[in-house]
């Protein structure tokens, strides 16, 4: 062949090759698959998946994303899935497959995607009803599955097999599945390669987990073959872009140009290298501060920082925002302190979403005042001596020491103890309180007291706290007898003594109340303000009566005109002059003894001290629980009288019954409950209603749940208070039938002995039992007061195994089952650990140990070490 000859063949298959690889270039640039195109249907998932090496390919390079996949195929990319660490791969496998898929599918055994009892073939194509049982238990919700009872919601609902309703029905809740066009499910239709790739992209959606190779963040730079990143994880990161890297967004293929600063993504790497790129929803940044931290409020969500210009700008970060902080090693507003020079980025609304730390504060305090703790948010915050707040992050097992608690928790350390903390690795692994919050006192003025409610604000060091004043605090003013929180006002210095955040005594400083004094009116008059009272001794007074005083008439808010003759009342005087006066012809106590024909009362108050009462004949009795004569009120009544002349003209019976919150109505500020007869009782918690919640200083409604026992005090027919029960929890160190009692060692430490009486009962696998013979001694139970006035021993399953993997910081423990594979149980958030010498913590636990669990409603409330 000549040389022009060979110059055109040449060109020839130049030309050939440029066209194969003008044509199928970029379908493989997008997806690596050649018969993948970017318009596919699954092109954005098949992509991703196959970048994170969940799905491949052909060594042809193709993906065939129309062939049905077989079970074995669905099984080994369900595994890829988890953790690089999940499962074992040494068990047997019962079934016949593949070499290659060996070891995949005995980790899938192992940890219950797939199980030993259930049909399994290999090369058989993957129905979709198979399939959905493979993503249920991917995202951990076997058992609920298997306990569904309802149908799902397909009009071919009678075509899924029995076996895979449940799983169907949990599918299709939590959107991991859906139907067709026309709402049907079709069952038995074969899942295909690219409908896989989908499914399996949702399931990993719903947990929220990644694989080791994917990181998440915003962009901070690009450039056409680098990407700069601010992790969720707070780090600064770069990584390479090659040539064709994939980009999708929520509607399909970009360009990486199309990436803006602060927006959302999610890479797959390798290395430090970018296989794929997603760009997430997220808040458009529309505003970026910069500036120094001077107040960091976490429990506001808020900061203050001082820009450039001198001024300075409160910053907010929405409710329930996942906020990024590059430069730190925690999140949140917690990872910030004084003194950090930062970047903030500003939603279009002017909220936060994200922070990057930029030159970080070196000084930061860990021991201090405790100025809030957020168990929820694993926050402990300080109040250091400079007056700063420090916040730190809690360790999931972070261990408490305190003198005179045998076994203290997290539960027991409150606002104001002074603490020393240990961190390591940037967490709290250690909480020492050196002084309880009661051997606490802080100088500061009176802002404003509400009575009502029993708070007072005060401004100490600059700063506005509010604390609940107890019902019999201490409150010293000097010059007045039983002073009240009433006594107290705006402008008052005064020292407080706090104890678990409530303030138990106050003193009044540098302020001298004349008197108090006390008798009837014997005139008034309201345009000069003056008030005329006869003592006992029958002298005549006259006051002069401040614009500002408080009139409480009966308990309720009055004003000098509803003051009347003859009146018996009770006035405070502050030089000279009455600034507090009160009508209240009432007396509470408990009855000593009634004669009901004599019609004489004695009633001993508070202090112990007895008064004999006479009895109007048309007394009138008021009671909750339907008492309306004089013979139905029993020695160690509590009560209420309304005096007249000292005559008992009224009598309120306290009363307390224990109910179940059906429902709570917060805008009508009702509880809905039900008594131990299945009747409605509506409570109205408003002002003047006492409203306690276990754990919570500043109870509303919305801290009652659905199904709460609750115990309802009432003076009368009026609510007085609403106490949240707290179940205990423990063992059962001795039970006496001839004492028909039980005495229980709870794990808080605290002990008692119970009276069994016939309002009792005995829950075994929710059976109720009468007899106290149903106990035994080293029963775990958990205690709760019942409707009926009596006790609820539920009696916990016992469970002896051994562990199958190490605790550590985990919220599940795994016990080893026979057949090879393991049984997970969630734990109680505060799990009792032990073995024979005390307590220990959950990383005590390791892999092979030999435990007992005592489960209740499938949460482990105790482990023992055998």
């Amino acid at each position: 062949m000549n040389r022009r000859g060979l110059s055109q063949w040449f060109g020839l298959l130049l030309l050939l090759f440029l066209s194969v690889v003008l044509v199928s270039g970029p379908a493989f640039a997008g997806t690596g698959f050649s018969d993948v195109s970017d318009s596919h249907w699954a092109a954005k998932h098949i992509s991703k998946m196959g970048s994170t090496g969940i799905v491949g390919g052909y060594s042809d390079g193709t993906f065939r994303p129309n062939q049905p996949v077989k079970q074995v195929e669905a099984v080994v990319m369900a595994v890829r899935c988890m953790d690089d660490n999940a499962g074992s791969s040494s068990i047997s496998v019962p079934f016949t497959v593949p070499a290659w898929a060996e070891s995949d599918v005995a980790r899938a055994l192992s940890v219950g995607l797939i199980k030993s009892d259930e049909a399994f073939y290999a090369k058989s194509g993957a129905t979709r009803a198979w399939i959905t049982r493979l993503l249920v238990r991917i995202v951990g919700k076997d058992g609920e599955a298997r306990s569904e009872q309802v149908m799902p919601n397909f009009i071919d609902s009678y075509k899924i097999p029995d076996w895979a309703i449940g799983y169907v029905r949990v599918a299709q809740e939590y959107n991991l599945v859906g139907g067709y066009s026309d709402n049907s499910f079709k069952p038995t239709n074969a899942v295909t390669r690219a409908e896989l790739a989908v499914l399996l992209g949702r399931a990993l959606e719903f947990t929220g987990e990644s694989t080791s190779d994917t990181i998440k963040g915003r962009v901070l730079e690009t450039s056409f073959n680098s990407l700069t990143i601010n992790t969720d994880a707070g780090e600064r990161r770069t990584f390479t872009l090659p040539t064709g890297v994939s980009v999708y967004d929520e509607n399909g293929q970009i360009a990486v140009s199309d990436l803006q600063r602060y927006d959302r993504v999610s890479l797959v790497v390798d290395g430090e290298t970018v296989k794929y790129i997603e760009k997430v929803p997220g808040d458009a940044i529309s505003d970026v501060v910069n500036g120094i931290i001077e107040e960091v409020y976490p429990e506001a969500g808020a900061l203050v920082v001082e820009v450039p210009a001198g001024n300075l700008r409160t910053l907010y970060l929405p409710e329930g925002a996942d906020l990024s902080v590059s430069g730190s090693d925690r999140q949140g507003l917690t990872a910030l302190q004084y003194g950090d020079e930062v970047e903030v980025s500003l939603t279009s609304d002017g909220y936060i979403s994200g922070i990057m730390v930029k030159n970080r504060s070196q000084e930061t305090y860990n021991e201090g005042i405790v100025y809030d703790l957020n168990i929820d948010a694993a926050l402990i915050t300080l109040q250091g001596e400079d007056g700063k707040l420090y916040s730190h992050r809690l360790g999931e097992n972070a261990v408490v020491t305190m003198d005179s608690y045998r076994f203290p928790t997290l539960e027991d350390v409150h606002k104001g103890d002074r603490v020393s903390l240990e961190v390591e690795d940037g967490a709290v692994r250690e909480i020492k309180v050196l002084e309880v919050s009661s051997r606490l006192s802080m100088t500061g003025t009176v802002i404003i007291t509400s009575p009502e409610d029993r708070v007072i604000t005060l401004e100490v060091d600059e700063q506005l706290k509010s604390f609940r004043v107890t019902a019999d605090a201490d409150i010293d003013i000097s010059g007045l007898e039983n002073a009240r929180l009433d006594d107290v006002v705006t402008g008052d210095e005064v020292q407080v003594q706090v104890e678990n955040s409530e303030v138990t005594s106050l003193e009044v400083e540098g302020r001298q109340v004349e008197n108090e004094v006390t008798g009837k009116v014997v005139g008034v008059d309201t345009g000069n303000r003056v008030l005329t009272l006869k003592d006992r001794q029958d002298n005549l007074h006259a006051y002069e009566v401040r614009d500002n005083a408080r009139v409480l008439i009966e308990g309720d808010e009055g004003n000098l005109g509803d003051i009347e003759k003859d009146m018996d009342v009770e006035a405070r005087l502050l030089d000279e002059e009455i600034m507090y006066l009160e009508v209240d012809n009432s007396l509470e106590g408990t009855v000593d003894s009634l004669d009901d024909e004599g019609l004489l009362l004695v009633l001993q108050d508070q202090t112990g001290d007895r008064e004999t009462y006479v009895i109007d004949d048309n007394v009138d009795i008021d009671s909750e629980d339907d008492r309306n004569d004089l013979d139905e009120i029993n020695r160690g009544d509590y009560v209420e009288i309304i005096l007249d002349d000292d005559v008992v003209t009224e009598i309120k019976l306290g009363t307390q019954l224990v109910l179940r919150v059906d429902r709570v109505r917060e805008q009508w500020d009702r509880l809905e409950t039900e008594d131990e007869d299945g009747d409605d009782v509506r409570l109205y918690v408003r002002d003047g209603v006492d409203l306690v919640v276990p754990g919570i200083d500043y109870p509303d409604l919305e801290d009652v749940q659905e199904d709460d026992m609750v115990r309802a005090t009432f003076l009368g027919n009026d609510l007085d208070k609403v106490e949240v029960l707290e179940p205990h929890s423990g063992e059962v160190i001795s039970v006496s039938s001839y004492g028909a009692s039980v005495t229980l060692q709870y794990y808080d430490g605290d002990s008692a002995t119970l009276d069994f009486d016939d309002d009792c009962e005995i829950i075994i696998d929710d059976d109720e039992y009468d007899s106290l013979s149903e106990l035994s001694r080293g029963d775990r139970v958990e205690v709760l007061e019942n409707g009926a006035g009596g006790y609820d021993f539920k009696v916990m399953e016992q469970v002896t195994g051994t562990l199958a993997f190490d605790v550590d910081d985990n919220d599940e423990v795994y016990l080893k089952d026979d057949y090879q594979g393991w049984e997970d149980y969630d734990l109680h958030s505060n799990v009792y650990v032990h073995d024979s010498g005390g307590s220990l913590s959950l990383r005590n636990l390791n892999k092979g140990d030999n435990v007992t669990i005592y489960l209740l409603n499938d949460l482990v409330y105790e482990i023992e070490l055998r």
